[in-house]
């Protein structure tokens, strides 16, 4: 899932001036800053945040993107959304895209450089509550935040000090009308604020959509994270940005989607949560769901079970019944 062409001819116009060695230097800092676990999103500079949009936007877009695909009908009523802290307006720009009847779209953003940069993206958007998006200046642990029928957070947790994620995801709960949608890096930091704010919702009263197929206490073991993985093609100026060869690259994430009102799972559904393991006759899958972690080998002789289970993909939903 590409980033869409106005947005990515958005980034390259902004790329125009800055010189190839600039942003090279550039984005080797800003990869430095993850291996190093470093905060990001106050980069300090042009360069550094149109590295950020180069080097990263279109592959936490295509996370987002991944993330929204299991959403199903849960939003199809929201005509709002409230998007903290917003960056570029990836988040914003993906669920646009996934939610055409949005009407009124805000974005919290702490950073006034990031909110300048994202509105002038945002004009070259197709879709009228993207170009029309109010901007709001502030920090998601103390700024108001306006109630909006679906509010999101996206690579913002792991930004934040880990003892803030409790308090701000209710507060970001309490602005939700129809649900919330989290998502951090792939990480075993990034999962741990998703197992946070996965504590506090349930504690709230929160049901969950994706990727839990259950309503139960976190079954995923200590040192072990729950992330799922997307191949995106590179754009001409991702790949010269990380000076990269391959024409794709994989992104790992960690989500959450919550809602406040419980959708019922079918029974026997399970989330697969590794890489199938596929041999000669038989394929074997790591399964999340209401009884907890389970591994599963599906033999050719079960017949139209082993055939789903060829197809499955890490991150697929697994049906143990036909």
């Amino acid at each position: 899932m590409p980033i869409p062409r106005a947005l990515a001819a958005a980034i390259a116009d902004e790329l125009q001036g800055l010189p190839s060695q600039t942003l090279k230097d550039a984005a080797a800092r800003l990869s430095l800053s993850y291996r190093t676990q470093e905060a990001v999103l106050a980069l300090g500079c042009d360069a550094d945040r149109l590295a950020y949009c180069a080097a990263r936007m279109p592959a936490t877009y295509a996370a987002i993107e991944t993330a929204l695909a299991e959403v199903g009908d849960a939003f199809a009523a929201a005509r709002s959304l409230l998007d903290v802290g917003a960056g570029p307006g990836t988040a914003a720009w993906a669920i646009a895209d996934r939610l055409p009847g949005l009407a009124a779209l805000t974005c919290l953003e702490a950073h006034a450089p990031w909110a300048a940069l994202a509105r002038r993206f945002a004009a070259r958007s197709e879709t009228s509550a993207l170009r029309n998006a109010v901007w709001l200046t502030g920090d998601a642990a103390t700024a108001p935040l306006p109630a909006a029928d679906l509010v999101s957070a996206t690579y913002l947790l792991n930004e934040l000090p880990e003892a803030e994620t409790g308090g701000i995801v209710k507060r970001l709960w309490n602005a939700a009308g129809l649900g919330l949608l989290l998502v951090e890096p792939g990480s075993r930091a990034g999962f741990a604020r998703i197992a946070v704010a996965r504590e506090t919702l349930l504690a709230q009263g929160a049901a969950f959509v994706a990727p839990c197929t259950h309503h139960s206490a976190c079954p995923m073991r200590p040192g072990d994270w729950c992330h799922f993985s997307v191949r995106l093609e590179r754009e001409a100026f991702h790949r010269h940005a990380k000076a990269a060869n391959l024409s794709y690259e994989d992104e790992k994430f960690s989500y959450l989607i919550a809602v406040k009102v419980k959708v019922p799972s079918p029974e026997g559904e399970a989330r697969i949560i590794r890489r199938p393991m596929r041999a000669s006759g038989r394929v074997t899958l790591d399964l999340c769901g209401k009884s907890g972690l389970a591994r599963t080998t599906i033999p050719r002789s079960a017949g139209p079970a082993y055939r789903r289970a060829k197809m499955a993909q890490w991150g697929d939903l697994w049906r143990s019944r036909d």
